[in-house]
């Protein structure tokens, strides 16, 4: 319905608009003007700058009188390198001027890189035929007559040494491993007999049974058959329960809910069997078209209540004409903290603080367009 209204309703044309949201400006402030097309073709222009004569640069640090300042040795650092600069392409060059010569051959060679030894020193001579004849020959060792092993540790008096079971661990090795070769032995033997096929089978691994006791024979069908029919119990005449609880006599025990919920959960199951059985009708019933509606899903309202009618098009007017504001001729600002009278407020040290940045600023222009 408020779609159709809106578009109704034909809104006039806005003539003239006045924009009264612009801030509160004191009277006393005066309010400069810039010249835009003046300042944007000064930035676009190229500035003149001045050449700079005389260079005062004093940001060289203090020096106390009592320091003193050793000489720079830059130069000398970039001196020796020059020089080994030098020195490297030199050696390159002689480098190139080797690979270039062709050297002469070489007819005679005199090696005087022996080392030079004193004249007091005496070195002896060594008969390396003998010596290696030595060696080949090997030397004859003297049976040991006695041996004196006193590699043993020392015992303690009162210690007791077991015998070794060295021995007896090696002889159960042995005769595993005879055994182990008697099996494999065994084995292979099995592999290469040729049996012969078996034409009579007599099964002797029945248990032996004493000849004094007598095995019972049992009839296997009438055993099923009663297996089947099943037992005829007898009905208990007289049941005593001792497996409940013993309460207290001043104990009031409250009535069990267990009837009513089993009663709860058969009627939430009947209802759902039954809100399945509509989904299901209405699922296979064929609706027919409707060609009357009439909306009874209104709200009741009170008949004492009275409904205030609206003119929407009056509003929509107000609205498309907008308000007319009044301006602030005076504004009364309570908006200041309440300060006690004892209290001391210090001045503010804003204005002192924005001066300082601006002559800062303008000593800091001064000084870029000097060093320009």
């Amino acid at each position: 319905m408020i779609n159709d209204n809106f578009a109704a309703i034909s809104l006039k044309p806005v003539a003239s608009q006045a924009d009264k949201s612009g801030p509160v400006i004191e009277a006393d402030v005066k309010v400069g003007t810039v010249d835009r097309s003046a300042h944007l073709q000064a930035i676009q222009g190229d500035a003149a700058l001045k050449t700079t004569g005389v260079t005062n640069d004093r940001s060289e640090p203090v020096i106390e009188p009592g320091v003193t300042v050793k000489p720079n040795k830059r130069n000398s650092l970039l001196g020796e390198v020059r020089t080994a600069g030098a020195r490297r392409s030199s050696i390159d060059t002689i480098k190139h001027d080797f690979d270039t010569i062709s050297l002469k051959p070489v007819t005679d060679l005199s090696d005087k890189g022996a080392p030079m030894i004193d004249p007091d020193v005496k070195i002896a001579t060594v008969d390396r035929t003998a010596h290696l004849e030595g060696i080949a020959k090997g030397a004859e060792l003297k049976p040991a007559s006695e041996t004196n092993d006193r590699s043993e540790p020392k015992l303690l008096p009162g210690l007791t040494v077991q015998p070794s079971k060295r021995g007896d661990v090696l002889n159960d090795v042995r005769v595993a491993g005879a055994r182990r070769s008697s099996i494999d032995t065994i084995k292979h033997d099995f592999d290469t007999i040729a049996l012969k096929p078996v034409t009579d089978v007599s099964d002797k691994g029945a248990p032996m049974i004493d000849p004094t006791v007598k095995i019972a024979t049992i009839d296997r069908a009438a055993h099923l058959d009663g297996i089947a029919k099943g037992a005829e119990l007898k009905p208990a005449p007289e049941v005593k329960d001792r497996s409940e609880p013993v309460i207290e006599a001043d104990v009031k025990l409250q009535p069990s809910t267990r009837g009513t919920l089993f009663n709860d959960v058969r009627v939430a199951g009947a209802r759902r069997s039954s809100i399945d059985t509509i989904k299901h009708d209405f699922d296979t019933i064929s609706l027919k078209p409707v060609t009357d509606v009439s909306d009874k899903g209104a709200p009741m309202i009170d008949p004492t209540v009275k409904i205030a009618t609206i003119d929407r098009a009056a509003h929509l007017d107000g609205i498309a004409k907008g308000a007319e504001l009044k301006p602030a001729s005076e504004t009364n600002d309570r908006s200041e903290p309440v300060i006690e009278a004892e209290v001391k407020v210090q001045p503010n040290r804003r204005p002192s603080v924005l001066e300082d940045v601006k002559a800062a600023a303008v000593r800091r222009a001064s000084f870029t367009a000097e060093s320009a």
